[in-house]
């Protein structure tokens, strides 16, 4: 059954890494603040927060136009 299939091309798949940091008006890192990536063609959103340096990162991302929305207190 793994020979039949061998010769086969699998089907490329591109994906890619958004990543970031998030800084407040005085230039400091927020920790633990929101960010959605949301992919405007099909309106499928991702979430994640920062970490305590301020940087987020989403993995896998497909290609396309994306919106991100950061929200945190204060």
């Amino acid at each position: 059954m793994l020979l039949a299939f061998a010769g086969l091309p699998a089907a490329a798949q591109y994906t890619s890494n958004v990543q970031g940091t998030v800084f407040d008006p005085s230039n400091r890192a927020i920790a633990g603040a929101g960010v959605t990536l949301t992919n405007n063609a099909n309106g499928l959103i991702s979430n994640t927060q920062t970490n305590d340096s301020g940087i987020y990162r989403f993995e896998n991302v497909p290609p396309g136009n994306y919106s991100i929305t950061v929200t945190a207190n204060g």
